[in-house]
């Protein structure tokens, strides 16, 4: 297997045990929805994506993620968009 194929492999099985947990971390909301992690705390800032906080961590709850994706008509988690819907 050549470097690209195996870095392939290794995102696809970390995107499988992402999709698998109710609750993410912010670099498992990063590998879902495909962006760089910097770019969730941006977000998390602004309040554009749901979160919570306890204990001063960020966790997203995959559930809330994915409505507020189709509520934004975002569609594809991978999907790269320049300025993300507010979150209502």
């Amino acid at each position: 297997m050549d470097k690209e194929n195996h870095k392939q492999a290794i995102t696809e099985t970390k995107l499988a045990e992402v999709q698998a947990r109710e609750w993410l971390s912010s670099d498992e909301i990063a590998i879902y929805l495909g962006y760089k992690k910097k770019t969730i705390y941006n977000w998390t800032s602004k309040v554009k994506i749901p979160f919570r906080k306890p204990y001063g961590k960020l966790i997203f709850n995959k559930k809330e993620i994915d409505e507020w994706l189709e509520e934004n008509g975002i569609g594809l988690k991978k999907q790269k968009q320049i300025n993300p819907p507010k979150m209502v």
